[in-house]
């Protein structure tokens, strides 16, 4: 049984190996973009279940803005939390 960490090893290595990355890469460490981000935000709007929908909670992450922007073309409501950044000098 592979833990979450090798997973997303597993899902970060197979995106790269197919070209499914857009900027910035590697897609390694972080929630990466992905060349049919837009298509795949127009299909999910088009699902029955979130086409019903008149609001969403949708993350803050580069890789979620065609979501985002489709969703309020659309109409939706957004909810998009706030990311936690972590104290340091200055702050």
């Amino acid at each position: 049984m592979l833990t979450a960490g090798a997973y997303r090893e597993q899902v970060w290595d197979e995106l790269q190996a197919r070209r499914a990355c857009a900027y910035p890469l590697p897609p390694h460490g972080h929630c990466p973009n992905f060349t049919h981000a837009r298509k795949a935000a127009a299909q999910l709007l088009a699902h029955p279940q979130v086409a019903a929908l008149h609001t969403l909670i949708v993350g803050p992450e580069r890789a979620l803005y065609p979501l985002r922007t489709l969703a309020l073309k659309a109409g939706k409501t957004l909810y998009v939390p706030h990311q936690k950044k972590r104290a340091g000098p200055g702050t």
